[in-house]
């Protein structure tokens, strides 16, 4: 009978320790889920602080451009066309050599108020909004062109709308970033942009013919050209874009910006 009481009582408190097993095992799954839980709100409370945060850099950046832009067209631009006025009122006789040089002057600051007006469009966002995104694009590279060191080629297929005004002048950001990095680091002759529209997408593309680079190794340095690529990765987060950078050394450049409407 003493031999059955034990075997009860060993029973019993078996499985007490069972029951008190569970309990510490349930507390732990539960804690580290509740865990889990609260580092995956700080995340992503930290993801859309910094978020905010490269929004308001974006606004104030536009505002500074939209600044730059009108001090451009308004002050330097309308000097230049004063002093190009003021060299056209010189009293003829005059010897053929200063005749030369008030038009070879005369030429310099037309072109000049040329890439000023070029310049002041790409920064002003309001030229942006007003003039959508494909319009922009093409002024980019007819500015572009006038240099003759790129054959610069635009491709639009699918059927083209217009995006929120955001989008459109963050993509179009992107893709003076992009460009931006061909012309200083890629040594490429010819570039190529592709706007795909899509039925619930637009995919914004840039090629080069350029030496490329290997991706993650430029965007593991703290060097100009990454801070480039690493905007472009930023910028895309801010209309919930997703960026493909590609290239390796040799091959080239392609950027693609996929972003739904």
């Amino acid at each position: 009978m003493h031999t059955q009481k034990e075997i009860i009582f060993f029973i019993a408190t078996l499985v007490f320790l069972i029951i008190v097993v569970c309990f510490i095992a349930t507390m732990v799954y539960f804690s580290k889920k509740q865990q889990h839980g609260f580092i995956k709100e700080v995340q992503l409370l930290k993801s859309n602080f910094e978020k905010e945060l490269f929004r308001t850099q974006v606004e104030i950046q536009e505002e500074t451009f939209q600044h730059i832009s009108l001090e451009l067209h308004d002050n330097v631009g309308h000097f230049l066309a004063l002093a190009k006025l003021h060299l056209t009122t010189f009293t003829l006789p005059l010897p053929q050599e200063v005749i030369e040089k008030i038009d070879a002057a005369t030429l310099l600051i037309a072109h000049s108020l040329d890439e000023i007006r070029g310049i002041s469009r790409s920064l002003n966002t309001e030229n942006i909004k007003s003039n959508g995104l494909i319009k922009t694009v093409r002024q980019q590279i007819e500015q572009l062109n006038k240099f003759r060191q790129f054959n610069v080629d635009l491709i639009i297929t699918g059927r083209t709308c217009y995006l929120e005004d955001l989008k459109e002048i963050v993509l179009f950001r992107i893709m003076q970033e992009s460009l931006n990095n061909i012309v200083k680091h890629s040594k490429a002759n010819m570039i190529h942009i592709k706007l795909h529209y899509y039925e619930e997408k637009l995919l914004m593309s840039i090629h080069d013919n350029g030496i490329g680079f290997k991706v993650e190794a430029s965007l593991c340095n703290e060097n100009q050209s990454s801070s480039g690529l690493k905007n472009i990765i930023k910028r895309s987060s801010l209309i919930n874009a997703i960026p493909e950078i590609l290239s390796s050394p040799g091959n080239g450049t392609t950027i693609n910006i996929i972003t739904p409407y």
